[in-house]
């Protein structure tokens, strides 16, 4: 405290290859530091925010999709090195890269299931089948702009007397 009795802070600060003693009152130093607090909270919060984003699903380096002339078999084959093999109708390749089942897709136009579609994806490296149903839900998404939402419903089931407890 000085003999006028206001309460400073001496700070220590280089000027011209000099140290200079500077007072400041200690309301200023006490705002100062709140400001680096809020700006120390904004950057802790931003990198808190980025890192809890869900991380960007895997693509394919190299992908064919193209309108199949072949009306055989249908197929989704995941092949070794990378590589994923389709002759399907698309409702076949959302219920592979989804794990659905054919009941559960409900609300889809009548194209997904009448347009058979051929489709060759490569992905570096060895990759599993869960990896490549990945990139195979991305290349859904950007080539047939598709949009896709998971939501519970009540349906009928069949129940046998003897499972019933």
């Amino acid at each position: 405290m000085l003999p006028n009795g206001r309460k400073y802070a001496l700070r220590r600060f280089r000027l011209a290859g000099r140290s200079v003693l500077r007072e400041f009152p200690r309301s200023f130093v006490a705002r100062a530091h709140r400001c680096l607090e809020k700006r120390a909270l904004f950057f802790v919060l931003a990198a808190a925010a980025l890192l809890a984003q869900p991380p960007a699903r895997p693509q394919f380096d190299v992908a064919s999709i193209k309108p199949s002339q072949e009306r055989g078999t249908m197929y989704v084959r995941a092949l070794p090195g990378g590589r994923l093999l389709v002759n399907a109708p698309a409702r076949l390749m959302l219920m592979n890269a989804y794990g659905l089942q054919f009941s559960q897709l409900a609300g889809a136009p009548d194209w997904l299931s009448s347009e058979i579609w051929s489709v060759d994806a490569r992905a570096e490296g060895n990759r599993t089948r869960d990896e490549l149903m990945l990139m195979l839900q991305s290349l859904l998404e950007e080539r047939f702009h598709l949009k896709f939402h998971r939501e519970s419903r009540e349906m009928p089931v069949y129940a046998d007397r003897k499972s019933v407890v």
